[in-house]
């Protein structure tokens, strides 16, 4: 997904267009039709939120045990 919207802020830039977003037959990955989407519920947002807070958490648990690791094998 970041690629795609990369490919898209470039191409956006060089065709001088204001596109971002919209669906494009050129676009490299095709995320399906979204045709009837009206929009997330409060609750769903909430989720999104939590995932993120958690995932935040545990890559700054993993970043932590990492450097960790890698004092303790210098030190032995």
């Amino acid at each position: 997904m970041i690629c795609e919207l990369t490919i898209n802020l470039v191409t956006d830039i060089r065709k001088d267009q204001n596109l971002l977003g919209l669906d494009r037959p050129t676009s490299m990955f095709d995320f399906g039709d979204f045709d009837s989407f009206s929009g997330y519920h409060t609750y769903e947002l909430l989720i999104f939120i939590f995932m993120g807070v958690l995932g935040g958490i545990l890559g700054a648990i993993f970043n932590n045990q990492t450097k960790d690791l890698a004092l303790w094998r210098k030190m032995r």
